[in-house]
């Protein structure tokens, strides 16, 4: 059996595209559960709605800033790709953050 070389294997990094779909598919399935439940929620929800807003829009933030988290690896591997295969285009003093 053959091992490769170091030379001869390249480095394979993939795009957080499954990630982010599963993320979109679970924040869908959460608003739509919001949506069927909220009749029922509805009294509790509203007997406190300054509190139970701040706890919402807490909520809110954590989920987008978990999004934009994600969508920041797509720059970074696009960095380490080009970084791995030598690129031409490669910027080395500009590394993702």
């Amino acid at each position: 059996m053959d091992i490769p070389s170091e030379r001869e294997r390249t480095p394979q990094f993939t795009q957080p595209v499954r990630q982010i779909m599963v993320m979109l598919i679970i924040l869908g399935l959460v608003v739509f559960g919001g949506y069927l439940i909220y009749p029922a929620v509805a009294p509790v929800f509203l007997s406190s709605p300054y509190l139970n807003g701040v706890i919402f829009s807490v909520f809110v933030v954590g989920v987008l800033a978990c999004f934009w988290q994600v969508l920041q690896l797509t720059s970074s591997v696009s960095w380490i790709e080009s970084f791995a295969q030598y690129r031409a285009d490669h910027d080395e003093h500009r590394a993702p953050r």
